[in-house]
C-alpha cells in the first residue's frame, strides 16, 4: 500500500479536479459507466463519499445505511460534492491505516478505505477526462496500488459474492514502473505472485494501463498494450469488475 499521505493527497487532488471538469459539461455521456451523464457521475460519488464518511468517523464496527445517490441536480449537486469530499478528506485524514473499520470486504480497516477513495476517485476523473476528449494516464503509483488493490481485495471479494471465477492464469508486466504479478484461482482462492512468471496469458503496458483494462477501461487490442497468450483467459479477468 501508498502512504496515508499519498492517498489523501490523490483523493483531494483527483477529486478536485474532476467536479472542476464535470460541472462545466454536467451532461457529457460516461462512455465507461452505462448511461450516465457527468451529473451522475457525481451523484453517485455523492453517494460513495458520504457512505464512507460516515463509516469512518464513527469507526463503525457493522454496515449502517447504504450507498444512495444523492437527488440534487444542477448548482446544487455540485456545492454539495464539494463538501461531501471536504467532509470525507477530513474523516480519512483523522483515522490511521490499521484502525480497525467495518468494510464490505475482508480488509477491515482505516487503510482500506484510505485506498478505495483514492482509487475510486482516480479511475472516475479518468472517466470524466475520457468523456471530454482529456485523456491522461492514472499516475504510475497508483495505478500499481490499484492493481494491488485488484489482486489482494477487490478480486476476491468478487469471487465471494458469486462473480463467475477468471479461466487461467494472468500475467502482467508493468513497463514504466516496477511491477509483475500472476494471478490464478484454486478452490476459489485468488492466488497471488508478485514475481515474474509464465501464464497463460501476459498483458505488458504502463501501470495506467494495466490498472484500466482491468477495470475495462481500456481494451485489450489497445495500441498501448501487449498480449502474448490466450485473450480469452484475459477477457475473464477483465470480466470481473464489470
Amino acid at each position: 500500500m501508498l502512504s496515508k499521505d499519498r492517498y489523501l493527497e490523490s483523493f483531494g487532488t483527483d477529486a478536485d479536479a474532476l467536479l472542476e471538469l464535470a460541472v462545466v459539461q454536467p451532461d457529457a455521456p460516461i462512455p465507461h459507466c452505462g448511461e450516465w451523464v457527468a451529473a451522475d457521475l457525481v451523484a453517485h460519488l455523492c453517494g460513495v463519499w458520504s457512505f464512507i464518511e460516515h463509516h469512518v468517523r464513527g469507526r463503525a464496527t457493522e454496515r449502517t445505511g447504504s450507498m444512495q445517490p444523492s437527488d440534487l441536480t444542477g448548482a446544487a449537486l455540485f456545492a454539495h460534492a464539494r463538501e461531501v469530499s471536504a467532509r470525507l478528506s477530513s474523516a480519512l485524514a483523522g483515522v490511521e491505516p490499521t484502525e480497525s473499520v467495518w468494510s464490505w470486504t475482508a480488509d477491515t480497516t482505516g487503510g482500506f478505505y484510505l485506498r478505495r477513495v483514492a482509487q475510486e476517485t482516480a479511475v472516475h476523473l479518468w472517466d470524466v477526462r475520457a468523456a471530454l476528449g482529456v485523456v491522461e494516464p492514472l499516475a504510475a503509483d497508483i495505478a500499481r496500488d490499484g492493481i494491488d488493490e485488484l489482486a489482494d481485495t477487490t478480486f476476491p471479494n468478487l469471487l465471494d459474492r458469486g462473480v463467475p471465477e477468471p479461466v487461467g492464469s494472468l500475467h502482467l508486466h508493468c513497463t514504466d514502473t516496477e511491477g509483475e504479478w500472476t494471478l490464478a484461482v484454486a478452490d476459489g482462492v485468488v492466488e497471488v505472485v508478485r514475481a515474474h512468471a509464465k501464464g497463460d496469458v501476459a498483458i505488458k503496458g504502463n501501470a495506467s494501463d494495466l490498472d484500466l483494462v482491468l477495470w475495462e477501461r481500456v481494451p485489450l487490442d489497445s495500441g498501448d498494450l501487449q498480449v502474448f497468450g490466450n485473450h480469452d483467459v484475459a477477457r475473464s479477468w477483465t470480466a470481473l469488475t464489470r
